[in-house]
């Protein structure tokens, strides 16, 4: 980053030879010192989370080695915690400081008016060192810069200088995200679908629907309550607006264009398709479907069905193609006011008015001269064009292909900021001007627009505002075709008006391209589908995931085993066994609609679509690149599989009809565990140091060495072959003596001198809907046997019978560990303001000292109050405080004594009961001596004696 108004070119390197090839700087995120494992700044990424409304602060630790003598000044250059300046213009250039960012060397360190800051290093040992906080969401990006002595002020030499291994070193980026992005559980949907009861244009589903649910009386169930049943909080829409027109795809069934088209090519990306409004009635053919009428109604729909999900505690992500357009995209009244003219208005095409908003045909690192030459989307060689899309030109940068089959893999991190010729390409031809400009604040202003349709507040100020209101997340269709620079100021306005909004790119490819995404966007929609069709056994699930935490570190990815583009299972249980496994883990797991109903597609483990297998669930099909997909380019439902998993239907399965169960105990346990859903895992083997081979098995925990009771434990176990009845064998149980940072302790807090049990709070509910509070270890297990047997698993197989569902169900266990040893006795109870065994008045406050329990932790008190000792008669409660009063008759005695009841809900013993106390009547003279109770009490003289 010297120079982020140009493309850094080989030229540099001729400048200092000789200093620029062996600096360090590293990084360690969540720490305020160096850390072991800190990292190594060029293109590495750190992921952290937080909460503005807690005012959450994270440390970030710098420190630099310029492996230089004779240096004046180090300094930190980064915009982090600056995304509110990313739509100002601090130079007054007339251009948002995000999309072209003010040259560093021109920035002092201290000055605060910009999107990037310099911060002076302190000199330590070796180096030179800094700590910054973390303190608002966004994607930001870090480097280094120093001056040796002598050198005049403005002159910077720059980490990224460094020529190493074929590239300049890059940046550092810090993606700070919303903690909520690792409690986002996804249900994709299409509105025309889930709730359709046919295929008929009057059968559709719409947004009316989603909003109040069919009802009684109607097949499909789908509801705001469904969707939170299956523990799901987030729904995923495929894109809501108009599709194209022009260049929609041709149903081989008609030769006519697809009724409905593909919501992957827009139209109007600030606008809803009438056909998701219940209120609008579809003509006969594609224009007739789409209306400014229309437009309005499904408008008003979608905000209806928006303020419904808030209400519902269910979040919204939106989805949209920023890399490409219908042929015949409108520019909106944004785009008219961007790239319009006095003969153009909203409606009008964008091709028609603003070629250069596209890319050329077969010259993607070059814009469109005219509609006629606009290239097909993407810029890809490497497979086939989306026949029915134009590409967007957001500018040259690294990993845009023009020309190359593998520039897609580029590493090299660079924007070429350059103008140049419209006729020429290649280096300082990057058409960088007002146009494309333009064009990255068009679409910058998408999130913007839904989110005031949505009903979030304006927020001028980018307050850190607590408020469910409004959409909260993005899918970017093909996000990897945008400059990352682009996606990080998109990103960074957006989060200026919504702190916790999410961001989730389809980057399909893996490696060097999805290691892109990662370093801006919160959750990485990649390839794990395919790698879980192969898996067998537990050491593959581990492999998956260890894959994919070593390449992307602590960025989330989406855990699916399906998708809108994506075959099925053929066994409707291979996809549950899938999502069980997946939801032990740190990511996002997914259900696609109807994979919880028992969907059939033509997946056969471990190998992909296998041919002549017919789907099962929805209506229509498709074919994609040679995989059967439900259809969304035509009218469709989900009738069959409704049908088939309503009692009553002659189609009714009740097998089938409990998969949705099993899904709903999945779904409830990963939306109640912190442990689940935290990023501290360890995979579980056996005694023998072997991991068991059909039972996937990892301990999640929310704090490593922490108490059980204190924060959350879950030991993990999956049945990964669904016809079997895997078990431990003897003596080779799942060992959980773990210590891995070796510092005596265990690593999920088991003591040997403590009494554990487990609940499996996945458990099926489907006949019995206490399973769930069950122990499960008769008596509890001590800590020395656990740690020193370990622990034993039987799993049972999917049931063969309607009846075995009700005696050995196929669930997930979830075992979530409990610390059970029962808690010492308080202290006996005290009176308040007792004098001589008596209270004046009819009430009487007693309080107790807790007993000391840091294991088991505190969740209550039983306190019991007689007229005896230990008696019950007048009072025997639970309560949360350590205080209780009570009112009686004048003359009675009574006692009290308390239990504590720790965090697993285990009573101990009762403390020894109270001294007795008597309540008087204070206007009487219970001792007959003249003076009443109440004077006595006060002059400190015992009411019930006259001497």
């Amino acid at each position: 980053m010297k120079n982020p108004l140009a493309k850094i070119l080989p030229a540099v390197l001729v400048l200092a030879p000789s200093l620029l090839d062996a600096s360090i700087l590293r990084i360690s995120p969540d720490s305020t010192s160096r850390l072991a494992n800190e990292v190594e700044g060029n293109y590495t990424t750190s992921h952290i989370y937080i909460d503005e409304v807690a005012a959450d602060s994270v440390p970030i630790t710098i420190f630099f080695d310029p492996q230089a003598i004779n240096i004046e000044t180090c300094e930190v250059y980064t915009n982090l915690n600056r995304r509110d300046r990313a739509q100002l213009d601090a130079d007054g250039d007339g251009i948002e400081d995000g999309i072209k960012p003010v040259n560093g060397s021109l920035i002092p360190a201290g000055n605060d008016n910009h999107y990037f800051k310099a911060y002076t290093m302190a000199g330590v040992s070796g180096g030179y060192q800094l700590t910054l906080d973390a303190n608002k969401t966004g994607a930001y990006r870090l480097t280094v810069r120093y001056r040796f002595n002598g050198e005049p002020a403005g002159t910077w030499h720059y980490y990224n200088d460094e020529f190493v291994g074929g590239n300049f070193k890059r940046d550092h980026c810090l993606v700070v995200s919303p903690k909520k992005a690792r409690d986002i559980i996804l249900y994709e949907v299409n509105p025309l679908s889930i709730l359709a009861e046919g295929t008929l244009p009057s059968q559709r589903g719409t947004f009316a629907d989603l909003a109040n649910g069919l009802g009684p009386g109607h097949a499909p169930r789908f509801s705001m309550d469904y969707v939170k049943s299956l523990g799901a909080n987030t729904l995923w829409f495929q894109p809501i607006h108009p599709n194209g027109i022009d260049g929609r795809q041709i149903d081989p069934d008609t030769s006519q264009p697809f009724e409905v088209g593909s919501p992957y090519a827009v139209k109007n990306f600030f606008e809803v398709m009438p056909l998701m409004a219940k209120s609008f009635t579809p003509g006969g053919t594609p224009a007739s479907n789409d209306t400014p009428a229309g437009r309005a109604q499904a408008l008003t729909e979608f905000q209806s069905f928006s303020a419904s999900a808030d209400a519902a505690g269910v979040d919204v992500m939106l989805d949209a193609p920023f890399n490409h357009t219908s042929y015949d995209t409108e520019l909106a009244a944004l785009g008219q006011t961007l790239f319009g003219n006095g003969g153009t208005t909203a409606a009008s095409e964008m091709r028609n008015t603003e070629a250069r908003f596209f890319a050329r045909a077969n010259a993607y690192d070059m814009r469109a001269s005219g509609s006629g030459n606009i290239a097909l989307a993407p810029d890809r060689n490497d497979f086939g064009k989306f026949a029915d899309t134009y590409e967007v030109y957001y500018g040259r940068y690294a990993a845009l292909v023009s020309g190359s089959t593998n520039g897609f893999q580029s590493e090299s991190d660079w924007f070429d900021y350059s103008i140049g010729s419209e006729a020429s390409s290649g280096d300082g031809n990057a058409h960088f001007d007002a146009i494309t400009q333009k064009v990255w604040r068009y679409f910058a202003e998408y999130t913007l627009h839904w989110l005031t349709q949505s009903g979030y507040p304006a927020n001028p100020t980018g307050a850190s505002l607590d408020s469910t209101a409004g959409v909260d997340s993005l899918r970017a269709d093909f996000g990897q075709g945008l400059p990352p620079q682009c996606w990080e100021y998109i990103i960074n306005k957006t989060r200026t008006r919504k702190w916790n909004f999410t961001f989730m790119a389809e980057s399909l490819d893996g490696g060097a391209v999805t290691y892109r995404s990662a370093r801006h966007f919160d959750i990485l929609n990649e390839n794990i589908v395919f790698p879980l069709h192969a898996a067998q056994n537990t050491t593959d699930f581990r492999n998956i995931y260890e894959n994919r935490r070593n390449a992307y570190g602590q960025a989330l990815v989406l855990l699916n085993t399906s998708s809108h583009d994506e075959d099925h299972y053929q066994d409707p249980w291979h996809a549950l066994v899938r999502y069980a496994a997946n939801s032990s883990i740190d990511g996002v797991p997914l259900i696609f609609p109807g994979q919880e109903l028992g969907l059939s597609g033509a997946v056969v483990p471990p190998g992909d679509t296998q041919a002549g297998i017919t789907p099962f669930g929805y209506d229509r099909y498709e074919v994609n690149f040679g995989k059967p997909i439900p259809h969304f380019k035509k009218y469709n439902s989900l009738m069959p599989l409704w049908l088939k998993t309503t009692p009553g239907d002659p189609s009714y399965n009740y097998g089938l009809s409990q998969l949705a169960k099993v899904y709903e105990g999945i779904g409830q346990a990963r939306k109640f565990s912190k442990a689940l859903k935290s990023s501290n895992r360890y995979f579980l083997n056996l005694n023998d140091n072997s991991p068991h081979g059909q039972i996937f098995s990892v301990a999640k925990f929310q704090t490593r060495n922490a108490a059980p009771n204190n924060s959350d434990v879950v030991l993990s176990f999956v049945n990964l072959d669904r016809n079997a009845t895997p078990a431990t064998i003897g003596t080779n149980k799942f060992n959980v003596n773990i210590d891995t940072d070796a510092n005596g302790m265990n690593d999920f807090g088991i003591k040997p001198g403590r009494t554990y049990n487990v609940k499996n709070i996945a458990a099926y509910l489907g006949t019995d809907p206490t399973r769930r509070d069950t122990f499960l270890i008769p008596g509890g297990i001590s800590g020395s046997d656990l740690l020193s047997q370990g622990l034993f698993i039987s799993l049972n197989r999917v049931p063969t019978t309607d009846g075995a569902w009700a005696t050995a169900p196929y669930e997930a266990q979830y075992l979530k560990l409990y610390d059970v040893t029962p808690p010492p006795a308080p202290a006996a109870p005290s009176p308040s303001l007792a004098l001589f065994g008596t209270v004046i008045g009819n009430q009487v406050t007693f309080t107790w000292i807790p007993a000391s329990d840091p294991e088991g932790g505190i969740s209550g008190y039983r306190i019991q109050i007689g007229t005896t000792p230990g008696g019950t008669d007048l009072l025997d409660a639970q309560k949360s405080l350590t205080t209780q009063s009570i009112t009686a008759p004048y003359g009675t005695t009574l006692y009290a004594r308390v239990s504590q009841i720790n965090a697993a809900g285990i009573p101990g013993l009762y403390s020894t009961a109270s001294a007795a106390i008597t309540i008087l009547d204070p206007a009487a003279d219970h001792d007959g001596d003249g003076q009443s109770n109440a004077a006595e009490h006060t002059a400190g003289t015992d009411p019930r004696s006259s001497t």
